[in-house]
């Protein structure tokens, strides 16, 4: 995990034919596989970039708690396992 906590996390979005996000990003928050790799690791990816603010990993999971927190407002069940 070392290596991804601060790996470059460059990235182009394209739209494709149906109008769905498509990224090149080696680690992309448009693939579920993805988001479920960080949800598993989140934790870890966390600790080891937290305090590094050139870590593209750092602003991924930013990024992500946000998706989150805004997805699960309504749940609050879910927010609390997911916690």
């Amino acid at each position: 995990m070392r290596n991804l906590a601060h790996a470059s996390i460059e990235e182009n979005i394209r739209l494709d034919e149906k109008d769905m996000p498509v990224s090149d990003a080696i680690i992309s928050l448009f693939n579920p596989a993805h988001v479920s790799f960080l949800l598993c690791y989140y934790s870890q990816l966390r600790e080891e970039c937290c305090d590094d603010l050139n870590s593209d990993m750092h602003f991924l999971l930013m990024d992500l708690e946000n998706l989150v927190d805004e997805a699960l407002a309504e749940e609050e069940l879910l927010y609390s396992i997911l916690i």
